[in-house]
């Protein structure tokens, strides 16, 4: 499959915030891009010079041999093999232990829970990660467990930054609705069908927020709705949300009680030693 326009920025934009901010300690290292050339198809096999006596065309059969071909090209369940690509392949810190969501599904199918402790170092890493992120002047715009992975010994480090995005240098705002739906800001949502509607870095704590009850539940709210009504119930509460949970700042939040737990890497690293 060729790339999209869409893909295409996805990873211009990986790369230019991987190039830029990946300096942090909670922000995976990046080494580099690598672009994996793919070798070109054999040549066909020469033509026989010999040349046959024409065989006779049954002109019946015409239609029915170009409709076949036709639907053989287009068709999904085609069988041709598809055209090799180039593939850029982009050279990150590898981080052995999974994601926190990997962590929390694990402990919950022990019949366990996520020790308060926990989920606070959790939390504050992956603020501090999204501090660095701000004060450069970019949104993540998907924070989730999946995104949030765990290093061999015990650090935190944010990932995928194919939807974020440099903010708007005049407002410090974007209006593009993008994210993962069931932790997607209201804000970010409501832009999907209201072109007045914009969002700054806030949208990431709402994002976070719902990470932090992902990784103590087990599962995100409105779980078993679906993508239609999860919105609903989340644009619902638009006002709510935007008075309370969004007034608060990253630095604000980094300062929190709660998230100063002391707890740290050696504790994850016992964790792991016990599931």
């Amino acid at each position: 499959m060729h790339p999209t326009n869409e893909v295409l920025e996805e990873i211009e934009q990986e790369y230019r915030v991987l190039l830029e901010l990946s300096n942090h300690e909670n922000l995976c290292r990046f080494y580099g891009a690598y672009l994996k050339h793919v070798p070109p198809p054999p040549l066909p096999p020469p033509r026989n010079p010999i040349t046959s006596p024409p065989v006779p065309i049954d002109k019946t059969g015409l239609l029915s041999i170009e409709t076949n071909s036709i639907n053989s090209f287009v068709s999904p369940s085609s069988t041709s093999v598809p055209i090799a690509l180039d593939q850029l392949w982009l050279v990150m810190e590898l981080c052995t232990s999974g994601s926190v969501t990997d962590l929390a599904k694990a402990i919950l199918k022990a019949n366990q829970r996520l020790d308060e402790g926990i989920i606070a170092y959790i939390m504050r890493e992956t603020l501090k990660a999204l501090y660095h992120l701000h004060s450069n002047n970019v949104i993540h715009r998907d924070v989730k467990g999946h995104n949030i992975l765990i290093t061999g010994d015990g650090h935190i480090k944010l990932i995928d930054f194919g939807v974020s995005a440099y903010l708007n240098p005049n407002n410090g705002r974007r209006n593009t609705s993008v994210g993962t739906p069931f932790f997607m800001a209201p804000e970010v949502i409501a832009c999907e069908r209201q072109m007045d509607y914009d969002y700054d870095t806030r949208a990431d704590v709402w994002s976070t927020g719902i990470t932090a009850i992902e990784i103590a539940e087990g599962r995100f709210p409105f779980l078993f709705s679906s993508i239609e009504i999860h919105l609903f119930k989340v644009n619902h509460h638009l006002l709510i949300c935007i008075q309370c949970v969004h007034l608060y700042l990253f630095l604000e939040i980094l300062h929190h009680v709660y998230v100063n737990h002391k707890n740290g890497p050696m504790n994850l690293m016992i964790l792991f030693v016990n599931v």
